[in-house]
């Protein structure tokens, strides 16, 4: 269900771009700090059951499970099993803690979250 949903989230992601020829990773550091701020108060008002901005709340989703998948055991060491919920809370909470860091590109905020709350174990 979760690759689904991500999947979902990529075609949306990229039917909506400007330029339609761009790569993921181009894309996925395109996006900016300022809007997964957007992006996640959406998904925030979803999962305090108010009225919200669906797809702009899929889209955190997609963005944040994405970027996990991508970058999990590298960077960072995800806890087995992971909920969406959990990455979500994590991600945005740190962003809530770091408004000065919102000029940055997304995935390097992402990035920080997950790797402050899930570093790489030392084997």
């Amino acid at each position: 269900m979760k690759k689904l949903i991500f999947a979902m989230c990529m075609v949306l992601m990229f039917s909506t771009s400007a330029n339609a020829g761009s790569s993921l990773g181009n894309y996925l550091s395109a996006v900016s700090g300022n809007k997964l701020v957007d992006f996640w108060g959406e998904a925030k008002k979803d999962g305090e059951g108010k009225k919200c901005e669906a797809v702009k709340a899929g889209v955190y989703w997609g963005y944040i499970l994405g970027i996990a998948e991508a970058f999990n055991l590298t960077v960072f060491e995800l806890p087995d099993p992971t909920e969406t919920k959990q990455l979500s809370a994590v991600v945005g909470k740190w962003l809530e803690n770091h408004p000065e860091e919102w000029n940055k590109p997304a995935i390097e905020l992402v990035i920080k979250a997950l790797q402050t709350a899930f570093p790489l174990k030392k084997k």
